[in-house]
C-alpha cells in the first residue's frame, strides 16, 4: 500500500538516527489551515529554539515597515543614518592595504547583503578584523550587555571586503540593519520588535533574552561545533542577523502572516502586500548571483533579506517562482509560497546542521502533498 504524505513526512522526521537530533518539529499551513504537525524526541509546543538567521525575516520585516512610513528610501547612504560608516575604506589583498571605497554603501545593500562586510571567520582580513572585534567585545562586556549599535558602530571601523555592490555575502549586514531601525524609530531594536511584530501578532514566546524561569524550555542540540553554554539563553546584544529565540507556533504566526500578503488571518496587518512583493523580488545582478552559490538553494536569488525562488527546474522542486524564506544555522527552516498560499515552518538544533539533506527532501515531499 502506497504510503500517504502524512505518514511519509512523519517517517522522515522520526528517522532520529538518520537526522542525528535530539528531536524535531514541523509546522505547515496551506490556505490559513494547520494541515500536518509533528514533533519528535525532546522537542514539544513549548519548546524554545534558537533560531538563528530566521532572526533576518524578522529584522527586514520591521526595516520594512519604517520604509512604508518614508522614514529612508533603498538607496540613501547608510552614513546618512550611522555616521559610524563614513569614509569607508576597502582592503586590497594583494597590497595589504585599505583604500578608500569608490563605491557608496547604500541601505539596499545591506538589505541584499551586498555590502562587503563580513561574519567573524579566517578566510579574508575583514573577516579576521570582525571576529578580533566580536571577541574584544565579548572580553569588554562579559555579562552581555552592549548594545545593538555599540556593536555595529565598531563594525563599522572596518575595512570592507569588497565595494558596495559588486558581490554578495551573507554577512552581519542586518545586524547593522537593526540599529538603524533603532535610529530610525527612536526605539531599542528589541522593544521595536516588541511593540510592532511580536505583541500585535500575540508571539509571546519570542524574544532576545529568554527569561531564566524558562530556561528549561530552550531545545538541547546535537553535534554543536561550540557546545550548548554560548547558546544559552541569550545572545550578546540584540542581533537582527540571529539572535531570536522562538517557538514553532510563534514563527508560524508570523511567517504565515507574510504568506498572507502582511496582514495575518485575525486581521493585524504588519506589512503591505506590496512590500512583501518588493521582498521578494530577485534583487541580485549576474555577477552577484555567481557568489550566491550554496548547494541547497539551486534555483533560487536572494531578495531584500530573503531567498527567492526564481527557476523552479533549476532547484529540481516542485515549487513556485516567488516562494520566499529563510534558515538559521542549527537547523530552523521557513518556506513562504504567497501563489499556494502554503507556510512551512521546521526545526531541530543541531551543528552542521544537515541543512541540504532537511531542506531538499521536505521541499519535495510537502509540495507532493498538495491537491
Amino acid at each position: 500500500m502506497i504510503k500517504s504524505a502524512d505518514e511519509l513526512l512523519k517517517d522522515f522526521l522520526e528517522e532520529r538516527d538518520t537526522l542525528d537530533v535530539n528531536g524535531n518539529s514541523l509546522l505547515i499551513f496551506h490556505k490559513d489551515r494547520e494541515i500536518f504537525r509533528h514533533y519528535t524526541g525532546d522537542v514539544k509546543a513549548d519548546t524554545l529554539f534558537r533560531i538563528f538567521s530566521m532572526s533576518k525575516v524578522v529584522t527586514v520585516t520591521a526595516a520594512l515597515q519604517l520604509l512604508e512610513q518614508g522614514k529612508y528610501t533603498l538607496d540613501e547612504p547608510v552614513e546618512k543614518y550611522l555616521p559610524a560608516f563614513a569614509g569607508m575604506k576597502v582592503w586590497d589583498a594583494e597590497k595589504n592595504e585599505a583604500f578608500p571605497a569608490q563605491n557608496v554603501m547604500k541601505i539596499r545593500h545591506l538589505f541584499s547583503m551586498s555590502a562587503g562586510i563580513c561574519y567573524g571567520g579566517d578566510d579574508c582580513e575583514t573577516a579576521r578584523r570582525v571576529a578580533a572585534m566580536t571577541a574584544e567585545m565579548a572580553d569588554k562586556y562579559p555579562d552581555r550587555s552592549y548594545t545593538t549599535r555599540e556593536y555595529v558602530d565598531k563594525l563599522g571601523e572596518i575595512p570592507l571586503a569588497f565595494e558596495p555592490g559588486t558581490h554578495w555575502r551573507y554577512s552581519l549586514c542586518h545586524d547593522v540593519l537593526g540599529a538603524l531601525i533603532e535610529v530610525w524609530s527612536g526605539m531599542s531594536f528589541g522593544a521595536y520588535l516588541k511593540e510592532h511584530i511580536f505583541d500585535p501578532l500575540q508571539m509571546k514566546s519570542t524574544f532576545f533574552r529568554c527569561p531564566e524561569d524558562q530556561w528549561d524550555r530552550i531545545a538541547s542540540s546535537k553535534g554543536s561545533l561550540r557546545g550548548d553554554a554560548g547558546y544559552a539563553s541569550a545572545s550578546r546584544y540584540e542581533s537582527g542577523g540571529g539572535g531570536l529565540l522562538s517557538t514553532l507556533d510563534d514563527y508560524m504566526k508570523f511567517a504565515n502572516t507574510l504568506t498572507r500578503g502582511g496582514t495575518s488571518a485575525d486581521g493585524v496587518r504588519i506589512l503591505g502586500r506590496k512590500t512583501i512583493d518588493l521582498m521578494s523580488m530577485d534583487e541580485l545582478n549576474a555577477d552577484q548571483k555567481k557568489d550566491f552559490n550554496w548547494d541547497y538553494l539551486h534555483g533560487y536569488s536572494y531578495g531584500l533579506g530573503v531567498r527567492t525562488m526564481v527557476e523552479p527546474v533549476k532547484g529540481g522542486i516542485p515549487g513556485s517562482v516567488g516562494e520566499f524564506g529563510w534558515c538559521g544555522v542549527m537547523g530552523t527552516w521557513v518556506l513562504m509560497d504567497p501563489s499556494e498560499e502554503l507556510t512551512v515552518v521546521y526545526m531541530h538544533q543541531r551543528m552542521p546542521n544537515l541543512e541540504k539533506y532537511v531542506q531538499e527532501h521536505l521541499r519535495q515531499m510537502i509540495y507532493g502533498m498538495l491537491i
